[in-house]
């Protein structure tokens, strides 16, 4: 029993009971670095004793690694053996040291529950005896901060009490700080072995309950005994090629991070901010070459999380203030890391398969550890100025197994997807993967294979890719495509045409960057006066990208030359696709119909249902959406018709969101990025979203490197990314862009025209995408390539529509293909291999031109008319299309009256278009919602009535299910709108006032946008509407933006879903179908939403319409996973809503074999029996 005593001086507590944390917690000073007055702990002389207050049912922490209190965890067996206590579960990272409760007469007692898993529990992982968690290291704390897991008792190792009272948790902060400052009850082991430490491992001794004496010695490990002449060879590698002077280092545990410290002895003033490390920064210590001097965040101090080394290394860490152990939180936070001076990850991993899936915690479907740190830091590097994110391995197992693999083995786990990868080395070299596409990325990974190995992999990369030789690229145009549409999907996978698997947001740094030097961007612009591809100048010389500024905007501003059709189909549009008709070198006027999507054309019952769970489940009021192009984002939209507040930050939208903006539910005004405006990157949809798009502020286009940029998404309150997938595994690995290996999308007088903007043999030219695909200027393209015997010529784009005439057989090998997402009319390009595919974030599309990693020679652009000033905006998106423009050499816009002239990044001036043709083609439309099934409106039922709370900021994709979405959340209010895209669906919402932004941070006001896609009437309805904002995807997407918005909620599609959680949203199989898009930034941004609200949600129907079930025990092979099992927050399906967040393997396979299928549950327990050798439940 708990006595309260009386004191003169406050509350007072019996120094022989404990005092529960909710007590604690209602104290002044309840942080544990502030004493209680008058409470000391109850000293113990038996470990039994210290753990007596535990009962059956009880969740309980345990330290970890080198701190794990070995004789605490033999006591509690000891307990409840004597007391017949059952279903206690022990919550915890990697433990050393014995585990006696896998005996048999205690491990129907106590059972673990491992958030990383250490070489002691794996086979108890792996038979069922103990449980595992996916999650990213640095959320550990969120679960027990949040209250997903209420610890009942945390079991810790502390340095002896000062003279003050004060402890330490001594080798390790970690997520331990979160649990002793949320644990009812804490019984510690006072040891005099543990080093007292400085930072977030102080603890007073009045917060610790039960206190016992044992000096047993630190576990430890031997620093570089295991080194082979490969793993030496590596660490050579990594020291000398890739660490700079002055870098800021993270490195895990294992021979490859030992061997590159070895070899950084003659480095100078290199930096520490890593979740871990050991002995092996002693010798760099002494020798000078770790100072911190050059370090932004603790300059002069190493930054650590926890350690785990030899006891030289616990006395080093003794009393040092040169050592700062951080909270894993904020240490691992990539918001935090990206700060920080060329910060360099060296990483490991398992296996790496040829398009760059990286395998870490698993081998095949046997878990080996888990996500740790790798993401948090392979992303923070990667963002990072001067960062260099590396993934390290040996070419070969000691068996003589290949490392790099055609395809990962059936049930493996990918921790780093494609489009994190940037470095991967091995003993033979260094492969350089990002910005590549998959032709390139093979060729690298290949050349850095054990020699034995490589010609088995060239023929398996011939069979997936439909390789030339030595990857080389195809005569005249190919495709190279960062984001694949259905027109090249074919191409891609056949070989014809190149996909770059590349996160959205990173496709502008291609070419900024000069990764890919554009010599010329093809575009579509708005008018001068009336608007509509760039919009075509206005009376000033100002026309716009019209509906997409995406990595156009990147594209138009690094390419050499830019050629545009000036198109009045295309909206004006407001934000990053202003561009002036005095960049553009060559303009048309062809004022061809803007490419259309029917929205929610194709949304089945299944889908439906995912966007009615989505909308009622996850989307908040006031939440800050994503959503991406299918059927399950359409669903989802169409069920968010009575949410409130709704913003949208997103890389793109279609029709979707004029539902909910006219029913206002999307009112953007609770964002905190562009409050009161949609931003988007671009837009596909139909001539309605079109109109809606032109002149209209409410939408922001955004160059899609910030638009999508994770640490702005990040910031967007109730960050809600929907976004859909082709599989996920029961592990929670999501496939969105392949079929397997077939790749479906991704991670977007003429003659003499053309021939004037003096594209060449060897130019990189920019296309502006989807609404604004300026179809007449690459139809005059390929008639240049083929009368002037031009070869050579790269076309970067996300999702083209329209036709595809360079890969007609007397142009296909003059100008190919390199999609940096890919629709529908390239998809069999990519898969045949007559087109190529960037695997890419979206929101670094923008970086690929920035950083001039892609030096762009043109970029070729709709845009609305110029005004009187000469402004033209990029129309429906300013996506990538705002990195293209000011980075591309020469800038050749359509001039196009149906271009909406639209607010934002769009607007380019007339000025910086050198080549201008006038050209009213009909900008490309998508019909909203013509396709949606029974079970797509029930999912976009379950998303807006079970997700979407009013108020929410919103994103969501093209497609049924975000479809049925919007057209469910007519009853929504005050929704938001910051999204990559959207389409028709959210005007509607905006009609019936679902969609007012108020409640937004960011544009509060307006749908902020990357890109739209819809019908006349969207692209209307943008017309000189202030209401939209279109934005960069660089920052639309950043999910540090997006998670500052409120009750962020991203609702996106997916292909399949494995039984622990892996999404495959780009790939059906093999077989690509589109890219990353902006899932990734959004899920993320959301699940990170700093209010708490957001909701990342992963939508699709039960099954295919054969009657394949779309939640799978493994995925297919070849299939690409875009968003990992760690990411995965919510998946939806017509039959209801999974919870995975925090979820064990067990219970991630119960929650999706829920709502898989009815048909199909009883074949899916069965493989999740013999894939995890137990059977899903939630206890």
């Amino acid at each position: 029993m708990i006595r309260l005593i009386p004191a003169a001086c406050g509350r007072t507590f019996s120094s022989s009971a404990a005092v529960p944390r909710l007590i604690r917690n209602n104290l002044e000073g309840s942080e544990v670095t502030y004493p209680i007055a008058g409470k000391k702990p109850k000293l113990v002389k038996d470990c039994r004793d210290a753990v007596s207050i535990i009962k059956s049912g009880s969740n309980v922490f345990v330290h970890g690694i080198s701190a794990t209190p070995t004789p605490l965890l033999e006591g509690l067996c000891e307990h409840a053996k004597a007391n017949d206590l059952k279903k206690i579960t022990l919550h915890h990272m990697h433990l050393e040291g014995p585990v006696p409760w896998l005996a048999p007469d205690v491990k129907g007692r106590i059972r673990s529950n491992s958030l990383f898993t250490g070489h002691n529990l794996r086979d108890a992982v792996n038979d069922g005896t103990a449980d595992f968690s996916s999650i990213f290291l640095h959320e550990i704390p969120r679960l027990f901060r949040s209250g997903m897991i209420h610890l009942n008792a945390a079991l810790i190792t502390v340095s002896p009490p000062d003279s003050s009272g004060f402890c330490t948790l001594g080798t390790g902060a970690d997520a331990t700080r979160a649990a002793v400052t949320s644990a009812d009850i804490i019984i510690a082991i006072s040891n005099k072995n543990m080093p007292r430490t400085f930072g977030d491992t102080l603890i007073h001794e009045s917060h610790i309950d039960f206190m016992i004496e044992n000096d047993f010695p630190l576990h430890e490990r031997k620093f570089g005994a295991k080194t082979s002449e490969a793993e030496k060879k590596i660490g050579e590698l990594i020291a000398n090629e890739l660490v700079a002077n002055g870098a800021t280092l993270q490195m895990g545990i294992g021979a490859v991070p030992d061997a590159a410290l070895n070899a950084l002895g003659n480095h100078k003033n290199l930096g520490i901010h890593t979740e871990m490390f050991s002995d092996g920064i002693l010798k760099l210590v002494e020798c000078n070459a770790i100072t911190n001097s050059g370090k932004t965040l603790y300059p002069g101090k190493m930054v650590v999380s926890f350690v785990y080394g030899s006891k030289k290394l616990y006395s080093f860490l003794h009393d040092n203030p040169f050592v700062f152990f951080g909270d894993v939180a904020w240490v691992n936070d990539p918001s935090i890391v990206k700060t920080l001076p060329k910060m360099t990850a060296i990483n490991s991993a398992v296996e790496v398969d040829i398009t760059g899936q990286v395998v870490s915690d698993s081998v095949g479907s046997r878990f080996l550890s888990g996500f740790g740190g790798q993401v948090d830091f392979i992303r923070g590097a990667a963002i990072s100025v001067g960062g260099k994110p590396i993934i390290a391995l040996p070419s070969s197992t000691k068996k003589g197994q290949s490392k790099i693999v055609p395809y990962l083995n059936q049930g493996a786990g990918v921790v780093t997807s494609r489009a994190h990868v940037h470095y991967v080395v091995t003993e033979y070299g260094i492969a350089q993967l990002w910005g590549k596409n998959m032709r390139q990325r093979a060729y690298e990974l290949i050349r850095i294979a054990h020699p034995s190995q490589r010609e088995n992999l060239e023929k398996a990369a011939f069979e997936s890719f439909i390789l030339h030789d030595s990857c080389s690229v195809l005569d005249r145009i190919r495709s190279n495509s960062l984001f694949t549409g259905h027109n090249l999907r074919d191409a891609v996978n056949d070989g014809t045409a190149d996909f770059s698997s590349i996160f959205l947001h990173e496709i502008p740094l291609l070419f900024r960057s000069g990764m890919i030097h554009l010599n010329a961007a093809l575009i579509t612009v708005s008018l001068k006066e009336d608007i509509a591809g760039v919009s075509p100048p206005d009376s000033g010389g100002f026309c716009t990208l019209g509906t997409g500024a995406d990595a156009t905007r990147a594209a138009v501003t690094t390419a050499d030359i830019i050629i545009a059709i000036s198109n009045k189909n295309m909206p004006r549009t407001f934000g990053d696709t202003l561009i002036h008709e005095s960049h553009i070198d060559f303009m048309i006027e062809n004022d061809f119909p803007l490419h259309e999507r029917k929205f929610g054309a194709k949304t089945s019952e299944a889908e439906k249902k995912i966007g009615e769970l989505i909308a009622n489940e996850l989307v908040a009021n006031g939440a800050t959406l994503q959503m991406g192009i299918g059927a399950v984002p359409d669903a989802a939209l169409n069920a968010l018709g009575n949410h409130k507040s709704l913003g949208i930050h997103t890389e793109m939208f279609s029709d979707g969101i004029l539902k909910l903006v006219e029913c206002n539910a999307i009112t953007n005004s609770e964002k905190t990025l562009y409050p009161g405006k949609m931003v988007v990157s671009f837009v596909y949809g139909s001539k309605k979203l079109y109109s809606f798009l032109h002149d209209n502020p409410f939408v922001f286009f955004g160059d899609v490197s910030w638009v999508n940029d994770p640490s702005i998404v990040k910031t967007l309150p109730k960050m809600t990314a929907i976004n859909s997938a082709v599989e996920v595994d029961i592990t929670g690995q999501v496939v969105s862009d392949s079929v397997g290996s077939r790749f479906l999308s991704g991670f977007g007088g003429q003659v003499d025209f053309i021939r004037g903007a003096a594209i060449s043999v060897g130019s990189n030219v920019f296309a502006h995408g989807i609404a604004a695909t300026p179809t007449p200027l690459l139809e005059g393209l390929c008639e240049h390539a083929k009368a002037n015997d031009l070869k050579k010529i790269t076309l970067h784009h996300m999702h083209l529509e329209g036709p595809v005439p360079w890969l007609a057989p007397d142009v296909k090998d003059r100008i190919r293909s390199n999609s940096l997402f890919t629709g529908h009319n390239l998809r069999n390009a990519v898969n045949d291999g007559t087109a190529d595919f960037n695997s890419i974030f979206l929101q670094e599309i923008p970086r690929l031109f920035r950083s001039g990693m892609i030096h762009l020679n043109a970029a070729l652009i709709t845009v609305s008319p110029p005004d009187s000033r000469g402004f033209c905006t990029l129309g429906t998106s300013a996506d990538t299309a705002r990195a293209a423009v000011t980075l591309a050499d020469v800038i050749i816009a359509i001039s196009n009256k149906n271009m909406p002239r639209t607010f934002g990044d769009t607007l380019i001036h007339e000025s910086h278009i050198d080549f201008m043709i006038e050209n009213d083609f009909p900008l490309h439309e998508r019909k909203f919602d013509a396709k949606t099934s029974e079970a797509e409106k029930k999912i976009g039922e379950l998303i807006a009535n079970e997700l979407v709370a009013n108020g929410a900021t919103l994103q969501m994709g093209i497609g049924a299910v975000p479809d049925a979405a919007l057209n469910a959340l007519g009853n929504h209010k005050n929704l938001g709108i910051h999204t990559e895209m959207f389409s028709d669906g959210i005007l509607k919402l905006v009609e019936c006032n679902a969609i007012t932004n108020s409640e937004k941070t960011l544009y509060p006001g307006k749908m902020v946008v990357s890109f739209v896609y819809g019908s006349k009437k969207l692209y209307s309805f943008l017309h000189d509407n202030p209401f939209v904002f279109f934005g960069d995807v660089a920052w639309v997407n950043d999910p540090s933006i997006v998670k500052t918005l409120p009750k962020m909620t991203a609702i996106n599609s997916a292909v399949e879903v494995d039984i622990t959680g892996q999404v495959v949203s780009d790939s059906v199989g093999s077989r690509f179908l589109s890219g990353f898009g902006g899932q990734v930034d959004f899920i993320r941004g959301s699940a990170i939403s700093v209010d708490g609200l957001g909701k990342p949600i992963i939508a699709l129907p039960s099954s295919t319409k054969k009657g394949q079930s779309k939640i799978v025990p493994y995925l297919n092979q070849g299939a690409g996973v875009v968003t990992s099992r760690a990411h995965v927050h919510y998946v939806v399906t017509e039959y209801g809503i999974a919870q995975l967040w925090g979820k064990n393997m067990r219970q991630r396979a119960y929650e999706l074999i829920r709502i898989a299928h009815p048909s199909q549950r009883e074949n899916l327990e069965k493989a999740a029996f013999e894939r995890l050798k137990v059977m899903p439940s939630l206890d």
